[in-house]
C-alpha cells in the first residue's frame, strides 16, 4: 500500500510575493494514524481485514500555496518472496 497525504497549507503562511512551495509535514496529525484511517477505510470494501497488508509506505507534506488537500492511496498485489540461496 503506497500512501500520500498533503495537508492544507495554514492561511496564515500565504504569501504574496513568493509563493510558498509544498514541503515535508513535520506537525500533527501524525502519519501513524493517518495511514490507521485509510486501513480502517478499506477494511472490507479493498481488502477483507487489515491483517493482509504486508507493507506500508507512507509520506505526509504541507501543500503549496493554492493547492488543495489530497489523499492519494494505491493498492498493490505482492509478489513471492524468493526463498535465500544457501
Amino acid at each position: 500500500m503506497l500512501v500520500q497525504f498533503g495537508i492544507a497549507l495554514p492561511k496564515s503562511s500565504y504569501r504574496k510575493r513568493t509563493p510558498v512551495m509544498r514541503h515535508w509535514r513535520t506537525k500533527k496529525p501524525d502519519l501513524d494514524n493517518l495511514v490507521k484511517l485509510i486501513k480502517d477505510a478499506c477494511s472490507g470494501v479493498v481488502y477483507l481485514d487489515d491483517n493482509q497488508i504486508s507493507r506500508i509506505v507512507a509520506e505526509k507534506i504541507t501543500c503549496g500555496q493554492d493547492e488543495l488537500p489530497y489523499t492519494k492511496v494505491l493498492f498493490r498485489e505482492l509478489e513471492d518472496l524468493e526463498l535465500p540461496k544457501n
